[in-house]
């Protein structure tokens, strides 16, 4: 082939063979034979038909010219990356339904009206109402189950007495004349707690007695709830060393406080001491 003038870029070989373009980063094999690399052995096929690379009538590829580029050694640009997907927001929570009990909260009873020929006795309680029957002497007026109840009565006079057995109550709330129609409130002590104890710890067949009531035990045994006002205490020894013997005294307890309730052997006394 004709002498390439040196800059050029032109080639007259075979278009399968193109060199890379001027300035490409891409550095060509060398040639066999060319530059110290060993040419392969030809073959007889090479020999009889013309298709070597340095002669017969196939044409000859100059040894300065590169051979083609194997496909492995070509630079394919990889395609862009795919972009993220786009983030999603986190799914909101719903708050959980608020549900409302359905069970239905029973209200105190109110006292009854008065009807024509009747009276209403009513309680306002000093503190938490609780369960209180009414007596006038013998006579069993009627059952106040809690704050704002009442019970009806024929207009008269009445000696008025409030018991409740559990906690120890049996107080006197006086003389009242009803008219009626009327509307009369009494007024209920409030509650205390109270310990039942005995210095020395001699509990050795002893009995605690408050209001004619005996106090189960074992002891020290703890009321926790006990009438506000005065309480007839007796400690009684039925038992032990100390059996026959009996300690007994008036004890008053103020609503809302806690009390210690001790009875004293060597003395004889029952000391009432308030803790809270």
């Amino acid at each position: 082939p004709a002498a390439v003038p040196a800059g050029t870029t032109s080639y007259s070989g075979p278009m399968s063979t193109v060199p890379p373009p001027t300035g490409s980063s891409f550095t060509p094999r060398p040639a066999p034979g060319v530059g110290g690399t060993p040419a392969a052995p030809s073959t007889g096929a090479d020999r009889a038909g013309g298709t070597g690379r340095t002669g017969g009538s196939g044409g000859s590829r100059p040894a300065d010219v590169p051979r083609p580029v194997p496909a492995a050694d070509v630079r394919v640009d990889r395609e862009p990356p795919a972009p993220p997907p786009p983030v999603q927001p986190a799914p909101t929570t719903a708050a959980p339904a608020t549900t409302t009990s359905t069970t239905p909260v029973p209200a105190p009873t109110p006292a009854p009206p008065a009807a024509p020929g009747e009276a209403v006795l009513r309680a306002d309680f000093e503190g938490p109402a609780y369960a209180v029957t009414l007596f006038s002497g013998d006579s069993r007026l009627g059952r106040i189950d809690g704050a704002g109840g009442g019970v009806t009565v024929d207009p008269g006079t009445y000696r008025i007495r409030a018991v409740n057995e559990t906690m120890y109550l049996n107080a006197d709330l006086g003389t009242v004349t009803l008219r009626a129609g009327e509307r009369r409130a009494l007024s209920i002590p409030g509650s205390a707690s109270a310990v039942f104890s005995v210095k020395g710890e001699d509990y050795t067949g002893v009995r605690v007695v408050i209001d004619g009531r005996q106090v189960p035990g074992p002891y020290p045994a703890q009321i926790a709830r006990i009438a506000a006002g005065p309480h007839r205490v007796v400690y009684r020894w039925l038992g032990g060393a100390a059996a026959g013997r009996e300690i007994a005294d008036t004890i008053t307890v103020s609503a809302g406080g806690h009390f210690l309730v001790r009875a004293v052997p060597d003395n004889e006394q029952i000391v009432v001491q308030q803790l809270r």
